[in-house]
């Protein structure tokens, strides 16, 4: 035998013992799990993943999302839904096996959602890990066990059928649900609860085709808290406002308007106090809340009594005469208070009344595209008053009123119960509220400069 060929017979061997130890080493496992975040609640989904040499890689069930659209629809979601080989989510990186048989796992997390670090640990046939940021803020959590049978999580049908009937009993403005584009929605709707394989896949297909519709206020959601309790359940706590100073300056920070009630109000009456020559109050990213905590705030910055607007129920809207002249008049209470007025009102005014100590100096109000729902009456309210000037981009335009809706198996359907109209019958959903002052890079840097 030459040594050429003694060579080549030496190399095969070497190739085939490699092959045969990274086949070993390869191995699928399939698992069912539940991804609890505050952009699609807490759902399960089929998670399969592939360990060969120290690489992970799966996801998502392999093209699961083919047969919920069509050939358009699957093409704009490969293309601009952060859809990545074909899974809906995707996992990708490293792990390595300890000791004690645990393995660790550090990934990048691909997902209409956003894309994240996924990290965490398979023990026992069990997998955990969390969703975070680059700067470590969790966004989700997901958690489950080894699986072999990959079956339907929900009645999909059931829940489908649940889903129109009840959008279709609380949605505001009876004539849509007679349009083309709310009857298309619905067969697709009806369409999706045959071929969604998990929870995931009906969830974020239903939020497809909710973006269709053309109004805000409108979401699906499956919660394992009580339906009272609030979706938000990943998200690290943050105050709600916050006031600081920057020399005469004073500037209040409303992260969004979910304080309890008497909170902001006593923020205003410490800032009054302070007499600053300037108020800047930031409301950008601001996705909104509850009608108490703005109230509290327009009434120290408002001179005499005026409306706010008008919230309309389905009551008006089946109503022969329409007028604003009968409107029952909301100025204080909690939002279940507001609510229990729409549910037994055709429509709610918005009464803004001063205090007796308000604030007359220039006041800067910062909003920007993601400044929502609360912010936006109360942000068109008050760019009337001459001492108030909004500075930023124009507002996120989702001005609806939307109630809860329990659906079945912890699913939940959020339904804009009243729509909104300025008091010169303007609507603001879809639209939203357009500054004095354009800017789009840093508002605080701009008014601040201004000032200074």
């Amino acid at each position: 035998m030459s040594i050429k060929n003694s060579i080549i017979i030496l190399l095969s061997i070497l190739l085939l013992k490699t092959s045969s130890c990274t086949k070993a080493e390869a191995k699928n496992i399939s698992y069912n799990v539940l991804f609890k975040s505050d952009d699609v609640g807490d759902v399960n989904f089929y998670l399969d993943l592939k360990f060969d040499s120290g690489k992970v890689s799966g996801g998502s069930i392999y093209k699961g999302y083919y047969d919920c659209f069509n050939f358009i629809d699957i093409l704009k979601i490969n293309y601009f839904a952060g859809v990545k080989n074909k899974r809906l989510v995707y996992i990708e990186g490293i792990y390595e096996k300890d000791n004690n048989n645990i393995i660790n796992f550090k990934t990048i997390f691909y997902s209409p959602i956003g894309n994240y670090y996924f990290n965490g640990r398979i023990i026992n046939n069990r997998i955990e890990g969390k969703l975070t940021t680059k700067h470590g803020i969790i966004k989700g959590i997901i958690n489950g066990n080894e699986t072999n049978d990959v079956i339907n999580q929900s009645d999909y049908k059931k829940l489908s059928d649940l889903l129109t009937s009840t959008f279709e009993n609380n949605f505001f403005n009876p004539d849509f649900l007679l349009t083309s584009k709310y009857k298309k929605f619905k067969r697709k709707i009806v369409s999706l609860s045959s071929h969604a394989p998990d929870d995931i896949h009906f969830v974020f297909s239903t939020f497809y085709y909710m973006r269709s519709l053309p109004y805000s206020h409108i979401g699906l959601w499956r919660k394992l808290e009580k339906a009272e309790q609030t979706n938000h359940v990943i998200a690290q706590s943050e105050d709600f406002f916050s006031y600081t100073r920057n020399g005469e300056n004073a500037i209040l920070r409303i992260n969004s308007f979910s304080s309890k009630p008497g909170e902001l109000d006593k923020q205003m009456i410490e800032i009054l106090n302070d007499r600053p020559q300037n108020l800047i109050i930031d409301l950008r990213n601001n996705p909104g809340g509850n009608i108490s905590p703005a109230l509290e705030l327009c009434k120290y910055l408002i001179t005499s009594q005026t409306s706010g607007g008008y919230f309309l129920t389905q009551k008006y809207y089946k109503q022969k005469s329409k007028n604003f002249k009968d409107c029952y008049e909301f100025s204080e209470g909690d939002l279940n208070m507001f609510m229990h007025a729409l549910k037994e009102n055709a429509c709610v005014e918005v009464k803004l009344k001063p205090e007796s100590n308000v604030y007359k100096s220039k006041v800067y109000i910062l909003v920007n595209r993601n400044s929502a729902s609360t912010c936006e009456p109360i942000i068109y309210a008050l760019k009337k008053e001459k001492n108030i000037v909004l500075v930023g981009t124009n507002s996120a335009g989702k001005m609806l009123s939307s109630e809860e809706f329990e659906l079945k198996d912890n699913f939940f359907l959020y339904v804009p119960i009243a729509d909104f109209v300025t008091t010169d019958n303007k609507r603001l959903d879809q639209i939203g509220v357009k500054p004095e002052i354009e800017i789009k890079s840093d508002a605080l840097e701009y008014v601040l400069e201004l000032l200074n």
